[in-house]
């Protein structure tokens, strides 16, 4: 059975439940408001009502677990579906010609972009292969959008923070040599 049809009959089954214990919590606080109650059945009745409130708690907290689940699943499948089919074939392309290459990922923030990256390194690079992740926000870093903007915070994320900024030649020997 797959995962989404499980969960929608998990969540419907917790909802019956849900129904069935507000209806018999209705029910005991109808018998319990009748004044003809000797204390001790006044006392297990109250005691039948916290019981079944504790459950449907329980049944409640369930049911919001679900929905996260469901959400989070939709998320997923919906991004799945957007597929990246052009960013996947050059990706390979890059990664089959260079031993040494640079991939730019760009977009607005939290659109994607580092699942994108995830699942490209995850399902299309061999694990023998040795990489290493920079990640630079040049809407947050930097104002200008230049490339010798680029180069200067790349530098800086490679190499750490100098003086004066390193060479395109410099960042890329810093980038082969981490990557042993």
């Amino acid at each position: 059975m797959p995962l989404d049809e499980h969960l929608k009959r998990r969540y419907s089954e917790l909802q019956q439940e849900y129904n069935y214990l507000s209806d018999e919590i209705e029910y005991l606080r109808h018998l319990e408001r009748r004044r003809e109650l000797r204390p001790l059945e006044g006392f297990r009745l109250q005691q039948q009502i916290k019981e079944a409130e504790q459950k449907r708690e329980r049944v409640k907290q369930e049911l919001e677990e679900l929905d996260k689940t469901s959400n989070s699943e939709q998320l997923y499948r919906m991004l799945l579906k957007l597929g990246y089919e052009r960013q996947v074939q050059l990706f390979l392309r890059l990664i089959q010609v260079q031993s040494v290459a640079a991939f730019l990922i760009h977009g607005s923030l939290k659109y994607g972009q580092r699942w994108l990256l995830n699942r490209l390194v995850e399902q299309y690079v061999p694990h023998s292969i040795n990489y290493k992740k920079i990640r630079i926000e040049l809407s947050r870093s930097v104002r200008r959008t230049d490339v010798k903007t680029l180069w200067r915070e790349l530098g800086n994320k490679v190499l750490g923070k100098r003086y004066q900024p390193p060479s395109p030649l410099e960042i890329i020997e810093g980038v082969y040599l981490s990557s042993e």
